[in-house]
C-alpha cells in the first residue's frame, strides 16, 4: 500500500509550475523540530535572564562587601599602630597618643547630638544604583561625578539625589547644589555632574565624605543612599 504524500505547487508568472511531494512522515518531523528550536530558544532566554538576575546579585553584594572590607581594614590599621605604639614603650609616642585620645575624648568641638545612622545607613532596594562615584576639590568647590543607573527592568525611573557633605565632626551640611543637575528620568543610565560650593566655614580638611540620597519623584520614597568617604573617592 502506497504511503500517502502531500503535493507542494510552486507557481511563478514567468516558469512552469514546480510540484514536490513530501511524505506525511518528514512534514511532521519539521513541524515537530521548529517546535523543539522554539521551545529550546525560549528556555535558553529564561536561563540567560535567570544567570543575569543572579550575576547581579552577586555584583551587588561583592560591593558592599568591599566597603565592609575597607572599613574593616581602615580600623585594622588604626589598631596595628596602637598596638605598636604600646609594645615600643616610647614615652614620648605613648604620652603623644594619651594625648590625642584626651584631645577628641574632651573636645567641646564635636557635637553631641550626632545620628551615625542618618550618616551611615545603607539603604538599597534594587531600583537604582551608583557607580564609579568620583570627587575633585576645586578650591572652594567640589565636583562630583558618578553613574547612575536604573535596575527596574523595563520601566523609566524618575526622581532627584540628594548630596550632603559629613565634616570630621559627623555633622552633615547640606550645600546649595544647582536642582537641574540632580533631576533625573532615565531608562537605563545617566552620567551625573555637578559642582557645588563648600559652605562657609568648613575648609577642605574639615571634610570626610558626601552622602547620596535618591528618592523616586513619584512617592518620594528612598531607593538607595550611601556613605562615601573623600578618602576612597578623591582624584
Amino acid at each position: 500500500m502506497a504511503s500517502s504524500k502531500y503535493s507542494l505547487l510552486l507557481m511563478r508568472d514567468d516558469s512552469q509550475v514546480r510540484r514536490f511531494r513530501v511524505s506525511k512522515i518528514w512534514l511532521k518531523a519539521f513541524i515537530y523540530a521548529e517546535i523543539f528550536l522554539v521551545t529550546l530558544a525560549l528556555a535558553g532566554f529564561f536561563t540567560g535572564y535567570r544567570f543575569w538576575l543572579e550575576s547581579h546579585k552577586l555584583r551587588v553584594d561583592n560591593r558592599n562587601l568591599q566597603i565592609t572590607l575597607t572599613e574593616a581594614r581602615v580600623k585594622l590599621e588604626r589598631l596595628e599602630n596602637v598596638e605598636q605604639i604600646l609594645q615600643s614603650n616610647d614615652p614620648d609616642e605613648l604620652h603623644a597618643l594619651i594625648g590625642s585620645v584626651s584631645v577628641e575624648t574632651e573636645s567641646p568641638q564635636i557635637p553631641s547630638n550626632i545620628d551615625l545612622n542618618e550618616i551611615f545607613t545603607h539603604v538599597d532596594l534594587q531600583q537604582a544604583n551608583v557607580d564609579n562615584f568620583q570627587a575633585r576639590l576645586q578650591g572652594d568647590k567640589l565636583q562630583v561625578r558618578f553613574d547612575l543607573n536604573n535596575l527596574v527592568a523595563d520601566s523609566t525611573l524618575s526622581g532627584v539625589v540628594h548630596l550632603a557633605i559629613i565634616t570630621r565632626t559627623g555633622q552633615l551640611v547640606q550645600p546649595t547644589i544647582t536642582t537641574e543637575d540632580l533631576n533625573f528620568s532615565i531608562q537605563r543610565f545617566k552620567r551625573v555632574r555637578t559642582v557645588f560650593g563648600i559652605p562657609s566655614g568648613i575648609k577642605g580638611n574639615d571634610l570626610f565624605g558626601i552622602r547620596l540620597n535618591i528618592r523616586r519623584s513619584d512617592n518620594g520614597t528612598m531607593v538607595f543612599s550611601e556613605t562615601f568617604p573623600l578618602s576612597q573617592i578623591l582624584s
